[in-house]
């Protein structure tokens, strides 16, 4: 077979690889979604509950609306790193229903930062470091990972409004994690020269100012 041959068929068995992920993990955001949604009668975790729901729910629809690519990362290290810091995070202790006002406040501008930089995300929202387009207005034009500084912001609120070794611990793994995966992402990304110019443009990764 002519190698022009054999490279597009490795491109088509790659996007049908990525669709059919995007599916499943719609799938799974949307179960979640569900689960968050029954959270809501809990006494004073209505909102964050709700918010939590509705980000589920905003993930799930734009996983099952994105465009397939072909550039997606095979590297099992970064497959191990995309998926622990997706299921990390849900060893921490949501705060209860007695929470301080600085937590609840944390907690929901988290949130908040979650549903916007995710709509601002759109159809480029992915879980494995992949080419999905460029994305450089709103929240983008401050820092170049707004999601992820949102979800620190949230496991911050954890720790604050349920403080425990345990709590800390995933938190920190969580951050961590985060971390590393952004790294893997610019990696890949860096390669381009509209990421190159955007990263002048921006140069602050998740706080502005400080990193």
């Amino acid at each position: 077979m002519p190698w022009g041959l054999r490279r597009r068929g490795t491109s088509v068995a790659s996007m049908a690889r990525d669709r059919l992920g995007g599916l499943t993990l719609a799938a799974a955001y949307t179960i979640l979604a569900a689960c968050h949604e029954a959270g809501t009668a809990v006494p004073g975790r209505a909102l964050p509950a709700a918010l939590l729901s509705a980000q589920d729910l905003l993930v799930a629809a734009l996983l099952l609306a994105r465009p397939s690519v072909r550039t997606v990362s095979r590297q099992w290290s970064d497959r191990l790193v995309a998926a622990a810091a997706l299921l990390v995070p849900f060893g921490l202790h949501a705060p209860g229903a007695a929470v301080t006002s600085f937590s609840a406040a944390l907690e929901v501008a988290g949130l908040l930062l979650a549903l916007l930089a995710t709509a601002t995300l759109g159809r480029h929202v992915g879980v494995l470091p992949a080419v999905r387009g460029l994305t450089t207005r709103g929240v983008y034009a401050v820092v170049r990972h707004p999601m992820y500084a949102a979800y620190m912001l949230l496991f911050i609120a954890y720790v604050a409004g349920e403080p425990s070794a345990h709590n800390a611990t995933f938190a920190v793994a969580a951050c961590a994690l985060l971390v590393v995966r952004l790294r893997t992402e610019e990696a890949m990304l860096g390669r381009h020269v509209d990421y190159q110019e955007y990263r002048q443009r921006v140069p602050w990764r998740l706080v502005p100012g400080c990193y």
